[in-house]
């Protein structure tokens, strides 16, 4: 059986007995729905601030914190729940999202203030009109859940307990008659069986494993009736949904339905494609009158696939490193690359930064001689070659071996001894003339000798 409380949209609020700040990490879970949709309709805020709050303004759904504003994309209607959830990282990233009302993120850093549902500020004016069923805070500096099943609903000052820290919220200018039937502000909503409300926040926070850019994987979603609070059966039909990938807009998802599993749950098939993302979220809707469908988990993040079985590798060691290797060299081998395979032959060696860059000689050219000096050699290195003054050289040195033959005998040369040319083989040279007396002149000797000269005879 599930309660709410009722704010009349005149005065009504209720005052935190302590306000909460939050500096860092913290995650808000409210649900609620308008009777009316006006512009001053206001579901929670600080009296101490005009810096935090929640509400429908100036046409805009609109999430203020720490000074900064966040609107979400589609506008709320009246007579329908809505549960919104507020959060924000250490790293002060901040992400907003209600399944119909859509989805927005940023970042904000700063205090954020709440210590009252339904008015903004100390306003007279900007209040809420509509009902409250719970709200949910966890962070480090603080852990509340305001639940209006959770209250007394007897008649007197209504006080929306707080059943985990004892911050109760307690009514201001609220009717003190208890249940509506009796002119308080409590309405039961009637319904049993399975509790949405008390599983509320564990369903959509629940978590989900899901391989990031891996087909064959589902998104769950949970159906329920807003009126009797139990888990709708038979509504696969008339749900649809869509996708957000890392917060980006949404677009249908390629399962148009679901199909039902049990108990008010549905799974949507996903494609690969549609797991390409860090953080997913999915926004899913039923046509049926009265139905609310939910994600479940509310944001989806992905782990990378060699991730076996979403455990995440918690200390640097062989066994869990070799496990994520699944090349086997005895069986398995390495893809052609034509970059590799090109070196690996040699087929494309050219030198770089200054280096000779043309095409190296080819065999054919090696063996032909036929390389361009002019291809391979800088010209102020190399002269070319004299080859008439080479020709001219090995022609002399080829008649020096023909004839070597008769270097050995002497053949063509003459064979005479100093003696037989000149007396006493005796030379002398005065004043650069040579003095020689002759005794043969071609193997025939002088004789013969007086005052009015030699004479030569044979």
């Amino acid at each position: 059986m599930a309660w709410v409380q009722v704010y009349d949209g005149a005065d009504d609020y209720a005052l935190f007995d302590s306000t909460i700040v939050n500096s860092g990490a913290f995650t808000y879970v409210i649900k609620f729905k308008f009777d009316t949709v006006a512009v001053d309709n206001f579901v929670m805020g600080a009296t101490s601030s005009t810096g935090n709050w929640i509400g429908w303004f100036n046409g805009n759904f609109t999430i203020r914190i720490s000074g900064g504003s966040f609107n979400l994309p589609n506008a709320p209607v009246a007579d329908v729940w809505y549960t919104l959830t507020l959060d924000r990282t250490a790293a002060n990233a901040v992400t907003i999202s209600e399944p119909l009302l859509g989805s927005v993120s940023g970042s904000r850093s700063g205090n954020v203030i709440f210590n009252q549902f339904g008015r903004f500020s100390t306003s007279a004016t900007l209040i809420f009109d509509g009902q409250l069923e719970y709200a949910t805070l966890t962070s480090p500096e603080s852990n509340n859940n305001w639940d209006a099943t959770a209250s007394s609903h007897a008649a007197g000052t209504p006080i929306l307990t707080d059943t985990i820290s004892g911050n109760n919220a307690t009514g201001v200018n609220m009717a003190t008659g208890g249940t509506v039937a009796n002119g308080g502000v409590w309405l039961d909503l009637g319904g049993g069986g399975i509790s949405v409300t008390a599983n509320y926040y564990q369903i959509l926070m629940a978590e989900t494993k899901m391989q990031k850019n891996i087909a064959s994987q589902k998104f769950i979603v949970f159906a329920f009736d807003t009126t009797t609070n139990l888990p709708i059966l038979g509504d696969a039909a008339n749900i649809t949904a869509t996708i957000s990938k890392d917060f980006a807009a949404g677009s249908s998802t390629n399962d148009v339905n679901p199909t039902e599993t049990q108990e008010g749950f549905y799974a949507f098939d996903a494609l690969q494609a549609e797991t390409n993302a860090n953080n997913i979220q999915i926004f899913p809707s039923s046509v049926t009158a009265n139905i609310q469908v939910i994600s479940v988990p509310g944001l989806i993040t992905t782990t990378p696939v060699n991730f076996g079985d979403d455990i995440i590798q918690t200390a640097d060691n062989d066994v869990k490193i070799s496990a994520l290797n699944d090349f086997d060299p005895s069986t398995d081998t390495v893809a052609n690359v034509t970059l590799v395979a090109t070196t690996t032959t040699n087929t494309d060696m050219k030198g770089t930064d200054g280096a000779n860059t043309v095409v190296p000689p080819s065999v054919a050219q090696f063996n032909a001689r036929s390389i361009v000096s002019a291809d391979y050699f800088l010209v102020t290195d190399y002269t070319a070659p004299d080859n008439v003054s080479i020709t001219s050289i090995l022609a002399d040195t080829n008649e020096l071996q023909l004839n070597q033959g008769d270097w050995l005998t002497a053949t063509g040369f003459s064979t005479l001894v100093a003696t037989d040319i000149i007396t006493g083989g005796a030379i002398t040279t005065s004043g650069g003339v040579a003095s020689v007396d002759i005794k043969k002149v071609n193997a025939v000797t002088i004789i013969g000798a007086g005052t009015s000269g030699d004479l030569w005879r044979a």
